[in-house]
């Protein structure tokens, strides 16, 4: 297994300067964690100039209290849980799954994530999130084993996010310089403006339960079983707080001094960023070039083409006169010859003849 370091490669030409400081990737992925596998949907948000990034996975399925709907329930990864995250070019092929071809294609790479504590499951506010039915239950099977593991690997088609995009995404997460997005944590945008809320997992029933709260709350303890969770709670209003959001402000009051890691990362992380950043001026300029070249090229070709086309017809019409006046000088020369050979002729008759007469007796 190869896991990618610190090459990158160009980025993809943008419309705007700043789009080239932002990555949001929608695209189906396959998920593989303990020996098990799953298609779902990720959303993986980056955003270098405010040094926020976030990632989600979603899950399509219904749920017996919202039937016939689909509902989408999601897997919130905040980059503060995330312990590593690599980008291994050349997977494993035991570690790949067989479905993964068939799902995103011949080429794809892969995201390593392992996390300091587990994701949180989120779902519509005050929901049952009992399946409809056993196909449905499996797809909420799958989540609630994802959702307790701390190490899977996300399979990504080649095609989505360029490979220097990616990089700089682990380099930020890996060396603690990125935070949450704070509009991914706000749940109550979801579901159509209904809000979300984060889901306590039961056990092998196939069902859980909403838990109350506006933000996803980490959590070391394994989730508590359907029988143990109880009825529905009512939703409640107002965020919680999280000890681990004091403890960042608390550390965040003070100077911080950077050691030379840090500063050797936020160095290339810099780097990476004025590269990409001249890669890309120069790219338009070289269009631009291009462009003012070829309308150059395309000026010049048609006056060069208007010039030698009246440069042709002006040498027809001076060979077509040249041949019209050598034609009348030949045939005066022509008939100056024949009147002085007919003169020669008559003369030369003239002065060779002679007349006998003869004269019978």
């Amino acid at each position: 297994m190869a896991s990618s370091s610190l090459e990158s490669t160009a980025p993809e030409d943008s419309d705007t300067d700043s789009k080239d400081y932002k990555v949001n990737v929608n695209t189906p992925v396959v998920v593989a964690w303990e020996g098990q596998h799953t298609k779902l949907d990720l959303h993986f948000q980056h955003d270098r100039l405010t040094s926020t990034a976030f990632l989600k996975l979603r899950a399509t399925l219904v749920l017996k209290a919202l039937s016939p709907a689909k509902s989408y329930l999601y897997l919130f990864v905040p980059p503060e849980r995330i312990q590593s995250l690599t980008l291994d070019e050349s997977p494993d092929p035991d570690s790949i799954p067989s479905n993964t071809s068939k799902a995103l294609g011949s080429s794809f790479t892969c995201l390593r994530v392992s996390l300091s504590t587990t994701a949180d499951l989120i779902g519509p506010r005050s929901v049952n999130l009992k399946p409809k039915n056993q196909a449905e239950g499996r797809v909420l099977d799958d989540l609630r084993s994802l959702v307790r593991s701390t190490a899977f690997s996300i399979f990504i088609p080649h095609h989505v996010l360029p490979k220097a995009r990616l990089l700089c995404a682990c380099y930020g997460i890996n060396d603690r310089l990125l935070r949450s997005d704070p509009g991914q944590l706000d749940l109550a945008c979801l579901y159509e403006g209904k809000g979300g809320m984060k889901a306590t997992i039961g056990g092998s029933d196939n069902q859980s339960r909403i838990a109350p709260g506006n933000l996803p709350q980490p959590s070391g303890d394994s989730p508590p079983s359907y029988s143990e969770s109880g009825p529905c709670p009512p939703a409640i209003a107002g965020p919680s707080v999280l000890p681990a959001s004091k403890k960042r402000r608390l550390e965040s009051s003070g100077p911080v001094e950077l050691g030379d890691d840090l500063l050797a990362a936020m160095r290339k992380m810099i780097q990476e960023e004025v590269r990409i950043q001249v890669s890309h001026e120069v790219q338009k300029l070289e269009t631009r070039l291009t462009d003012k070249l070829d309308r150059i090229v395309e000026r010049h070709t048609k006056g060069w083409s208007e010039e030698l086309e009246g440069t042709r017809q002006e040498f027809d019409d001076k060979i077509e006169d040249d041949f019209f006046g050598v034609r009348m000088k030949l045939e005066d020369y022509i008939k100056e010859e024949l009147t002085e050979a007919e003169e020669r002729i008559v003369q030369h008759l003239q002065n060779t003849a002679s007349v006998h007469l003869e004269f019978g007796s």
